[in-house]
This record gives structure tokens, C-alpha cells and sequence, in this order.
């Protein structure tokens, strides 16, 4: 059967006026006043829940990096610190010895520019060991670190692409019933517990800013770091597995990171 022209528009309007009730119908049943508001209460309460496991995964991940600091203001003053700084990985990237000479030439410089007294350092193949001494009362541990491995890291990774150091470092301040010199001789003693070297004075990137330890060096009693344990008497030839340093002597290159 064929309609004519004006019986096709009669019928072309009637389905737009039953489409048009019907999506009326619809967002009359579905985006309702009393429905727009639960859905806002709803958005609400899925906020609120996403917060709290937003504050409890930020307490997880504070957990697993906990703070091995003490306050900062610990720190701060003429007092003794000593600290071992390990390689990333605990790889043996000091192990040239261009590289080994240019960490100390930038703790020599770091330690003048924030009023620290080197003591005692060693350079092994992973690993730094220092022993400070704050100068003044603003002389302070923190910064002194920060700014040694901030400097040496930037350098180290635009020339080798990777890390230096390990994300933190360790730490002891001195207490009244520490030995200076016990603490300077475990650091000298270092690569002789490693079989590198039978005397100290033989391995070249010990040493001290302050005094002419090679003159006075003299066996001392032992003293090992508050995270070891149990003192090791030093022999040639013996390593201990827990100890962040280990492996050769630096190579005899001029190579800089």
C-alpha cells in the first residue's frame, strides 16, 4: 500500500512525539533529583574509600623504607661520625683506581666547604668508609653526605650511566666510650681483613686529612661498627661475609668516572 505526501509527514511526526515521551520516560526513571543525589553520595563515599587506601598504601610503602635516621638536629655540631657509603649493588665500582683517587679529592673538598675534620677514610672497592669530626657548633653530618654523594652520583652516571651509591648510608656518633683511634684503625685496617694488603700504610687510598697516620699508626685494640656485631681480629687473607666490602684492589689506571 502507498501513502501519500501527507500521510508520510503525519506518520513521521508521530514516531518523533513516541521517541521524545520515550527518552523523557527514561531520564524521568534513571536522572531523577532523588537519584542524582544517591549517585553524588554514592561518588562521595567511593572518594572517601579511595583515600583511606591511598594513606594506607603510603603507610605500607613508609614502613618498608624505614627511617634509619636519628632527628637531624642529632647531627648537628662538633661531635665524631662514622660512615660507610656502599656502592649501588655493592659492585665494585671504585675498583679503578682514577675513580677511587676522585672520591677522595671530592671528600676532601666536601668536607672543607662544610667544616668537617677527616680523620680517617678509606676507599675499597664498594664501599667508603669516613671518620668526621664536626669543626663548628653548625658543622653538620647530613648535608656534608648529601652533598658528597649528590656531586659524585651526577658525575658518575653522565659519564657511566648508572648508579654510584646505594639510596642511603650508614652511621654511628661516637659516645664517650668509643675509641677515636679504635674507629680510625678499624678503617686502616680495612683492606688487611680483606687479604689486599699485609700493612695498611701499603694500600694507597687510605689515609686521613688531619694527622700523618701513616707515622702513627700502632696496633690498637679492636672495634667493629654497632650493625656487626662481634669484633674479628684482622688477619691477611680472611674476609667476612656480612662486611659491605670485599674484592680487589683498585687497577692501577688514571680513568675517571
Amino acid at each position: 500500500m502507498l501513502l501519500d505526501t501527507n500521510a508520510c509527514y503525519i506518520l513521521g511526526r508521530g514516531l518523533d512525539f513516541v521517541a521524545a515521551a520515550f527518552r523523557r520516560a527514561v531520564l524521568d526513571v534513571w536522572f531523577s533529583p532523588a537519584q542524582e543525589k544517591t549517585q553524588r553520595q554514592n561518588h562521595k563515599s567511593n572518594a572517601a574509600d579511595l583515600k583511606v587506601a591511598t594513606t594506607k598504601a603510603t603507610l605500607f610503602m613508609v614502613f618498608l623504607h624505614k627511617n634509619i635516621r636519628l632527628p637531624a638536629p642529632r647531627y648537628e655540631g662538633e661531635q665524631w661520625h662514622f660512615v660507610t657509603i656502599c656502592c649501588a649493588g655493592r659492585r665494585p665500582l671504585l675498583i679503578d683506581a682514577g675513580r677511587a683517587a676522585w672520591i677522595i679529592d671530592e671528600l676532601r673538598r666536601h668536607a672543607a666547604a662544610h667544616e668537617m675534620s677527616v680523620y680517617a677514610f678509606c676507599a675499597m672497592p664498594d664501599h667508603l668508609h669516613v671518620l668526621v669530626m664536626g669543626l663548628r657548633p653548625t658543622s653538620h653530618l647530613l648535608p656534608f653526605v648529601k652533598g658528597l654523594k649528590q656531586k659524585t652520583a651526577y658525575e658518575f652516571r653522565k659519564k657511566v650511566h648508572r648508579d654510584l651509591w646505594q639510596k642511603k648510608f650508614y652511621d654511628h656518633i661516637l659516645r664517650q666510650d668509643d675509641s677515636v683511634e679504635r674507629v680510625a684503625g678499624y678503617i686502616w685496617m680495612n683492606p688487611v681483613r680483606k687479604g689486599i694488603c699485609a700493612d695498611p700504610r701499603e694500600y694507597p687510598y687510605s689515609g686521613s686529612f688531619a694527622i700523618d697516620w701513616a707515622k702513627g699508626l700502632a696496633p690498637i685494640g679492636e672495634w667493629v661498627p654497632p650493625w656487626k656485631g662481634s669484633p674479628v681480629p684482622a688477619k691477611a687473607g680472611t674476609e667476612k661475609k656480612d662486611d659491605p666490602s670485599a674484592g680487589r684492589p683498585p687497577k692501577k689506571t688514571t680513568t675517571k668516572p
